[in-house]
């Protein structure tokens, strides 16, 4: 019986280009931060990536905000650590003009409040690389509610990312979630499907803001995503559809 929802943002419920918005967020936040700080524009973009890879490969050691910015230190030194709290405006602000970039679809809000009216513990699972209003900041972007969630993962608080297994562990653990009981809904075979079928959780793959030729079938989303061989998930265990769908699918398992 599932008793937890967690629903993944970028590409489920906020529709995205996600090389685009990518490109757009980094030359917003360089235009910001490098004359703030006398860098070099294309070093900072470089040197910011730098230290995403870092995060990403957290094994958790520390939260991803902390090797995030251990790293930046490494590179800029620690006096470069004032500047923090110009990055963190930078999410709850000029981020905003990303927006643009990002799509919007009524369902989202519909479901999410659908599936916490309905008793089940509902939560954002979106990849933990960035502070918590960005986290925000994107949520508004789609029309959702951030009180609709028990809980929502950021940097400051989780030491793994997507696609690690470790990352929904975590989110059990922190949380007192049987797996086995929490379904995890997103976009991504690589970084939401595979995983969480691993960390022992149901999944369900949104298709709904997928682009129109990979709608229809998950072998086309299966080939474009990276998925190994020997993911441990076959095309025909993966549950997927609209949020119409979902719905039916969640009820279905009382």
């Amino acid at each position: 019986m599932i008793s937890t929802v967690l629903f993944d943002l970028d590409g489920t419920l906020l529709p995205m280009d996600q090389d685009q918005f990518t490109k757009t967020y980094f030359k917003l936040l360089v235009k910001k931060m490098a004359p703030m700080g006398g860098y070099d524009p294309h070093e900072l973009a470089k040197n910011i990536w730098a230290c995403v890879d870092v995060m990403t490969a957290n094994k958790g050691t520390e939260t991803n905000e902390q090797v995030f910015w251990d790293s930046y230190a490494k590179i800029y030194g620690e006096d470069s650590l004032k500047l923090k709290p110009d990055f963190m405006y930078f999410y709850s602000h000029e981020l905003n003009d990303a927006k643009p970039t990002c799509g919007f679809n009524p369902n989202a809000r519909a479901i999410v409040k659908k599936v916490k009216d309905a008793g089940y513990r509902v939560a954002l699972a979106s990849n933990p690389m960035l502070p918590y209003d960005g986290m925000i900041t994107r949520l508004k972007w789609a029309g959702v509610d951030e009180d609709d969630f028990e809980f929502i993962t950021s940097y400051e608080d989780y030491t793994r990312c997507k696609p690690d297994v470790g990352y929904f562990t975590e989110i059990c653990e922190k949380n007192d979630i049987d797996p086995a009981t929490c379904i995890m809904v997103g976009d991504s075979l690589k970084e939401d499907i595979i995983p969480a079928s691993k960390a022992g959780m149901k999944t369900f793959m949104i298709t709904e803001n997928l682009p129109d030729e990979d709608s229809g079938t998950i072998s086309t989303a299966n080939a474009n995503s990276d998925v190994s061989a020997d993911s441990g998930v076959s095309c025909p265990d993966i549950k997927s559809g609209s949020f119409d769908a979902f719905w039916n699918y969640l009820v279905s398992q009382k």
